[in-house]
C-alpha cells in the first residue's frame, strides 16, 4: 500500500460512534478510528508530497523507497516502516536473478539514504534487512540453491549512530552443520534487539530470553 492508495481506501470511513460494551466490536471501532485519524494526518502532511534530488530506481521497490522517504520527510509519526522485495527464493538460475535483485536493493536504498540526508532526516533513521531463511551452500541441479540457514544482513545508518563494518565471523564453507548448511554466527534476534535499542526500547519486552544488541554497532 502506498500513501496515495491508503488515503483513497480510507476516504469512505467515518469516525466511529461512542464506546460500546462489546470488547470485540470496540476493538474494530478503535481500529477504524485510528485509520480515520491517520488519513487526516496523511491529508495534512502529504497533500503535496516532498520531492528529492535523489533518483529512485523504476519499479515497485524504488516506489516503496520513495514513499518511505516522503513520509519520513513529512514528519509522519510512524516509528517503523516495512518495504519488501520478493524473488530471493532462488531455486533456479540464481546468479542472473541475484544480479538484478541486488541492483534494485543497492539503487533503492542508496536513493533512500540520499533523500533522507537531503531532508535532514538520516541521523534519526536506521535501515535493517530481514529474511525468513538463508540458502544452502551446495547448488542444486537447476543452477540455484534450496532453503538453508544463515544469511547475510544489512544495517544502514548515519555515522552519528552506528559504527560501520563487518560484524560476526565469515561462516566456513567446509565446517557445516549436520544438514550441510552454514553455521550461523550471530543470533538473528540480536539484530532486532539492535533495532529496539535504536528506538530506545528494551529487548526484554519482546524476547522471552535475554537478547542483547550486536556488540559495538550502535554508538552510545
Amino acid at each position: 500500500s502506498t500513501p496515495a492508495s491508503f488515503r483513497a481506501e480510507a476516504t469512505g470511513l467515518i469516525a466511529p460512534p461512542a464506546p460500546v460494551a462489546n470488547p470485540a466490536l470496540q476493538h474494530v471501532l478503535n481500529v477504524q478510528r485510528d485509520v480515520v485519524s491517520a488519513k487526516v494526518d496523511f491529508d495534512a502532511r502529504l497533500t503535496v508530497p516532498p520531492t528529492f534530488g535523489a533518483a529512485f530506481p523504476a519499479g515497485r521497490f524504488g516506489d516503496q523507497c520513495r514513499s518511505v522517504a516522503q513520509m519520513i520527510s513529512a514528519g509522519m509519526p510512524i516509528p517503523v516502516y516495512k518495504i519488501s522485495l520478493g524473488g530471493f527464493d532462488t531455486h533456479s538460475s540464481q546468479r542472473a536473478k541475484h544480479d538484478g535483485l541486488l541492483a534494485q536493493v543497492a539503487q533503492g536504498l542508496s536513493a533512500l539514504r540520499d533523500a533522507l540526508v537531503e531532508k535532514g532526516a538520516w541521523n534519526r533513521t536506521l535501515i535493517m534487512s530481514y529474511s525468513e531463511f538463508g540458502r544452502r551452500v551446495e547448488a542444486n541441479d537447476s543452477g540455484g540453491t534450496d532453503h538453508g540457514t544463515a544469511a547475510p544482513h544489512l544495517i544502514l545508518g548515519s555515522t552519528a549512530n552506528i559504527t560501520g563494518g563487518w560484524y560476526g565471523t565469515q561462516p566456513s564453507l567446509t565446517d557445516l552443520d549436520a544438514r550441510g548448511d552454514l553455521k550461523w554466527q550471530i543470533d538473528y534476534r540480536r539484530l532486532y534487539a539492535t533495532g529496539l535499542a535504536f528506538l530506545g526500547l528494551p529487548a526484554g519486552g519482546v524476547f522471552s530470553t535475554a537478547v542483547t544488541p550486536v556488540d559495538g554497532l550502535l554508538k552510545p
